[in-house]
């Protein structure tokens, strides 16, 4: 199983670097695409403008208009500006058509001599090191004119572009569903592999929970076929006594299978009825040191509910009581104590279990309520058990309408609090 699962996490791991690593060069092939895309947008919106900036131009040179000379672009800042200022309305409108948006800057270069550029806090070099660049040929500048262009435009922005980014957010969006689905599986198995070693625990504690009690009923009846036994009576009658123990014990391992079985599948049901709980308490308690009467000094109780009747089910009441006093008896450690005692706070019945026992250390406050959880020293478990109890007692109170609570540390005994609603 463990081989199995090991490989299995080793597969699903591969599968999922190799779905990374797809996704990420694909995303970068896509991006390489749309920047292209884009540079080649840029290229043909400056080359267009270039264009018409050349002709205008070059037509007003020819035709005298407006007096445009190579002194006037030159020499004034306002009459470049007003000549250049063209260029920028044409260069806008190609951007436009093209969907393209951004801040472009740029600089008109004639003779290794920057004549106009739209940022002078820029420097020279960054414009003649840009990508986008272009030469222009009028009259006024008869070597030709360089334009450099600096652009900074969002490239998933661009309009031309802007249809495949839902690609883009679609394949993040099943990355995304992938790693999930990968980390829920394998987190479904984990819980699978560890339910799976709790249960061969559980059932090799059921051999050895049963083992005693059957060895000693067969010890008893025994020594019950012995006729010398026969004629005594007191041996005789402890010899019943300890089968009958032994038979309740039996008893109790059966249901707490069964218990299991219908907490697995969800099918325990509720007899609801109104019963006195001061009343199915001390019942129990007498029966329970009727048969253990080595511990009988050991518990005690203080019944105080002034109110303590409740509508639920009798008999998995009594077993929220018995696993209590159990559990207090089998790890509450040598000589101990145990107390039980009920009240009332507002419309609410308390029953409280508490014990002067070992303790249990607040780390596993939370976890000796969950299925087949068990307290362990080192690799070993304090004392047998299924593991069950509380899981069986938080479950079924849910179902009442009530809860449990725990308080306790190491060597100050373990108290718990059952709330039930009247």
């Amino acid at each position: 199983m463990n081989i199995k699962f090991n490989i299995l996490i080793v597969l699903s791991a591969i599968a999922l670097v190799f779905a990374i690593a797809s996704q990420y060069v694909w995303t970068q092939k896509t991006y390489s695409i749309l920047k292209s895309n884009q540079e080649n947008l840029i290229n043909l919106s400056i080359t267009k403008a270039s264009d018409d900036f050349a002709k205008l131009i070059t037509d007003k040179y020819h035709t005298g208009s407006d007096s445009l000379s190579l002194f006037e672009c030159k020499n004034s800042k306002e009459e470049t500006r007003a000549c250049f200022g063209l260029f920028d309305s044409i260069l806008n409108v190609e951007l436009s058509n093209n969907n393209l948006s951004g801040e472009f800057n740029y600089a008109f270069v004639y003779n290794d001599s920057t004549v106009y550029k739209t940022d002078y806090d820029i420097a020279d070099s960054a414009y003649s090191n840009s990508i986008y660049s272009h030469k222009l040929h009028c009259g006024i500048f008869p070597r030709g004119l360089t334009l450099y262009v600096i652009a900074e435009c969002d490239i998933l922005g661009s309009g031309t572009n802007k249809h495949l980014n839902g690609w883009l957010i679609l394949g993040a969006f099943a990355m995304v569903i992938i790693i999930v689905i990968i980390f829920l599986f394998i987190r479904t198995i984990r819980k699978i592999q560890k339910t799976s070693k709790e249960r061969i625990k559980v059932i090799n504690n059921m051999a050895h929970e049963f083992k005693t009690p059957i060895a000693s009923i067969r010890l008893a009846a025994e020594m019950l076929s012995k006729d010398e036994v026969v004629d005594d009576t007191e041996r005789v009658k402890r010899y019943s006594d300890l089968i009958t123990f032994e038979n309740t014990r039996l008893k109790f391992l059966g249901d707490q299978i069964l218990q299991i079985a219908l907490l697995e599948e969800e099918q325990i049901s509720l007899n609801h009825s109104s019963l006195n709980a001061n009343e199915v308490i001390e019942t129990y308690i007498n029966n329970y040191t009727e048969v253990r009467k080595e511990i009988s000094d050991r518990v005690t109780m203080s019944l105080d509910a002034h109110h303590p009747f409740i509508h639920t089910d009798k008999g998995h009441f009594e077993n929220i009581i018995k696993n209590l006093i159990e559990n207090a008896f089998k790890y509450g450690g040598e000589d101990v104590k145990v107390h039980i005692a009920t009240g009332n706070i507002g419309q609410n019945l308390l029953i409280t279990v508490s014990d002067n026992g070992v303790g249990i250390a607040k780390s596993y406050h939370k976890k000796v309520f969950e299925r087949f959880y068990r307290i362990t020293q080192g690799n070993q478990y304090n004392n047998k058990g299924f593991g069950i109890g509380l899981y069986y007692i938080k479950s079924i109170l849910s179902k009442m309408g009530g809860k449990i609570s725990l308080e306790s540390s190491p060597g100050k005994g373990t108290k718990f609090t059952i709330t039930i609603k009247q």
